[in-house]
């Protein structure tokens, strides 16, 4: 099973999302000839066809199925699972359960960020510098047994990666995310499509909350809930250093 760990600086938010999708691409289609040649074996026809199907993936030239990610990488075959961290520029994103009335009216007018719809589950937040962006591009089947569980293992990662750095955060059950008291610190939505999980979290370091002002993360109730950071909740942490601790506590590396 290979993963490949990738570190990025700032990236932009369509450029990310088109890699991601392309490599989410070229898995599936990987696993599903994988799948096929398996069953044909299963069949105990795994000797003329099983041949046939591998030849299919390796496209007759050696060269297999070809995938372009928005920055011009290129994927072949199945290509490795992805476990990807980064910055984006300042904006934010609107999930598939938001709604316009998410973002304030000077927002959305374009007097102040971009705004762009996402794909993954959630509704709106904001992403910006001092804010890392762990995306993932990663079989479910291999990681947990369900989606809730998958997040499960999320959560536990990003929990104690945090805790290396000196602060607890605590899940919380009944909105999704990581928290100290009720000010959350760690965003998460995922996309599951063919087996392959997209998306991911987003962990705030030493990001400017004032942009929070703008939108209803997450849709949370502000009279209830509030938005954090790692550094205004006393952590100051470099993003080397979360980088570090957040690879020293990789449940998806260590099981490979």
């Amino acid at each position: 099973m290979e993963i490949e760990w990738r570190l990025s600086g700032v990236v932009n938010y369509q450029q990310a999302c088109a890699e991601m999708q392309a490599r989410a691409l070229a898995l599936a289609r990987a696993s599903q000839k994988a799948e096929v040649v398996a069953n044909l074996a299963r069949a105990g026809r795994a000797g003329g066809a099983g041949s046939s199907a591998g030849g299919d993936a390796e496209g007759g030239g050696g060269g297999g199925d070809l995938y372009v990610g928005g920055g011009g990488d290129l994927y072949v075959g199945g290509g490795s699972q992805l476990l990807w961290l980064l910055e984006h520029p300042a904006m934010i994103s609107l999930g598939r359960t938001g709604k316009s009335s998410d973002v304030s009216s000077d927002v959305s007018a374009g007097n102040r960020l971009p705004i762009v719809l996402a794909s993954r589950g959630g509704m709106a937040t904001y992403h910006g510098p001092g804010q890392r962006i762990v995306y993932f591009v990663l079989r479910l089947k291999e990681h947990a047994d369900s989606v809730r569980g998958f997040v499960r293992t999320v959560e536990a990662w990003v929990t104690d990666a945090l805790a290396k750095c000196g602060l607890q955060v605590l899940a919380d059950q009944q909105a999704i995310g990581l928290w100290v008291d009720k000010r959350k610190i760690v965003a998460m939505g995922f996309r599951v499509s063919r087996g392959i999980v997209t998306h991911g979290v987003a962990i705030n370091r030493e990001v400017d909350l004032s942009a929070y002002q703008a939108i209803v993360p997450c849709g949370l109730d502000a009279r209830e809930y509030g938005v954090s950071s790692m550094f205004a909740e006393g952590c100051r942490v470099s993003q080397q250093e979360l980088d570090d601790r957040l690879w020293e506590t990789c449940p998806f590396l260590r099981s490979e």
